[in-house]
C-alpha cells in the first residue's frame, strides 16, 4: 500500500458535495483536500488547499436520481481516484452499494426501487478492476456514521476519547456511533431516530398529517423533524426552530432531542455526545441539558447512568463541523479507510430488501 493515495469522496444529503483528496494511508483524516470549505476545515484536520478539479458532476448526479440519466465521473479524475467514499441520507446496503430510502423523497422513483446504485454511478471508475475488487474500492455508509467518523477523528486527535455518539436533528432524525475508532458496521445503519419517544406533555399541536416521517407517525422524527416543525409551528413555511418562540416550540423539541441523547447512553455509553443538524442550534443546548439530567435521574432524584465525563460540561455540545463539512469528511475518511480495508466496504454482508407496505422480500 503506497503512503499516499488519491481518494474520491461524494456527500449526498439535501444538496451534493464532492472532492478529491490526497490520503495519507495509516492516519485518520489526514488528507490533502479540494473542497469549498478547505479552509475551515484547516483549522481542525490538517489539510493543503489543492487545484479542485470543476465539472458538473454535483448537478449530473441530481439528474440521475431524478432521471435514471447516469452521471460521467469527470475526465480529469478517473485517472487518479483508487478508492471512493459515499456519505448518503437515508438507509444504506453497504454490501451491494444501494441507497435504499431517503427521509421525505423518493426522488420520483418506484416505491419499492432503490434509489441510487452507486455501482451504476461510478462504473467506469475502476473499469480494469476485477468486480469484487471494485467493490472493494467503494465504501458507502449513512451519513450519520460518516460524519460521526469525521468527528471523531477531530476530538479524539484533542481529547482521546474512546467513544462518540452523532446526534442529528434536521429533515431526518438519526445517530451514528464510532467506538475506538470503528463505526458500527451492522446489516443496515442505525435508525435511532425511529424508536418512540414519549411525547411531551405541552405538545398539543402535533397532528399526525405533519409528522416528519411517514413511516412511524409518532417516532423521534415524526415528531421532531425538519417537516414537523415547519407544519406545526410555522403554517408550513420553510422556517427552522431558532426563527421560533423559546415556548412552547424549544421545549417541546429539546425534550425529544434529550430522550435521543437518553437513549443513545443506554445503549452505547459514549464518552462524548455532539449535536448537530439544522434544528439544533447553541441555545437550545442548555434546554436539551436540562431535559437530559431529569431523564436520567427520573423520580429517583440521583442519575440513573453515572460514568466518567458525564458531568463534563462539553458531555453534551455542538458538532465542530457543520453538516455539510461533516458529510463530505466523513466521505473522504470512508474511502480512506476502505484503501486500508479492502474488506471493510464488504463487512455484514445483506442483500437488497424490497419493501413495500405489507411485506419485506428478498430480492
Amino acid at each position: 500500500m503506497p503512503d499516499t493515495a488519491w481518494v474520491f469522496g461524494l456527500s449526498l444529503d439535501q444538496e451534493f458535495e464532492w472532492s478529491v483528496a490526497k490520503a495519507q494511508m495509516g492516519r485518520a483524516n489526514k488528507w490533502t483536500i479540494s473542497s469549498a470549505q478547505a479552509d475551515r476545515l484547516s483549522g481542525s484536520i490538517p489539510t493543503a488547499i489543492v487545484n479542485q478539479h470543476r465539472s458538473n458532476f454535483g448537478a449530473l448526479l441530481k439528474s440521475y436520481l431524478h432521471n435514471d440519466v447516469k452521471p460521467k465521473i469527470p475526465p480529469e479524475i478517473m485517472v487518479s481516484i483508487n478508492a471512493v467514499g459515499v456519505s448518503a441520507v437515508g438507509i444504506v446496503d453497504r454490501k451491494n452499494l444501494l441507497l435504499i430510502r431517503a427521509a421525505l423523497t423518493t426522488w420520483g422513483k418506484p416505491e419499492k426501487e432503490p434509489l441510487a446504485d452507486f455501482n451504476d454511478i461510478f462504473d467506469g471508475l475502476f473499469e480494469k478492476v476485477p468486480v469484487r475488487g471494485k467493490r472493494g474500492r467503494i465504501n458507502i455508509h449513512n451519513e450519520t456514521t460518516a460524519k460521526c467518523l469525521a468527528e471523531w477523528a477531530i476530538t479524539n486527535k484533542r481529547e482521546n476519547i474512546s467513544g462518540l455518539l452523532y446526534v442529528l436533528f434536521s429533515e431526518g432524525v438519526n445517530a451514528g456511533f464510532v467506538l475506538n475508532s470503528e463505526p458500527i458496521n451492522a446489516q443496515i445503519n442505525t435508525e435511532l431516530g425511529h424508536l418512540w419517544p414519549r411525547p411531551h406533555k405541552n405538545d398539543l399541536r402535533f397532528n399526525p398529517y405533519h409528522s416528519g416521517c411517514r413511516y412511524h407517525k409518532y417516532c423521534l422524527e415524526g415528531l421532531a423533524g425538519a417537516r414537523r416543525i415547519k407544519q406545526s409551528w410555522g403554517d408550513g413555511r420553510d422556517i427552522h426552530l431558532c426563527d421560533l418562540p423559546i415556548d412552547p416550540a424549544w421545549d417541546v423539541i429539546s425534550f425529544y432531542i434529550a430522550q435521543m441523547c437518553m437513549n443513545g447512553v443506554l445503549c452505547f455509553s459514549p464518552a462524548r455526545i455532539l449535536l448537530g443538524g439544522k434544528t439544533i442550534f447553541p441555545e437550545l443546548v442548555p434546554y436539551i441539558k436540562a431535559y437530559f439530567r431529569v431523564l436520567n435521574e427520573g423520580d429517583a432524584g440521583e442519575p440513573y447512568v453515572s460514568y466518567e465525563g458525564m458531568e463534563d460540561d462539553r458531555f453534551i455540545s455542538m458538532a465542530r463541523l457543520s453538516v455539510k463539512e461533516a458529510g463530505l469528511a466523513g466521505a473522504l475518511e470512508l474511502a480512506r479507510r476502505v484503501l486500508e480495508n479492502p474488506d471493510e466496504a464488504r463487512t455484514t454482508a445483506t442483500p437488497y430488501l424490497r419493501v413495500d407496505n405489507t411485506s419485506r422480500e428478498r430480492q
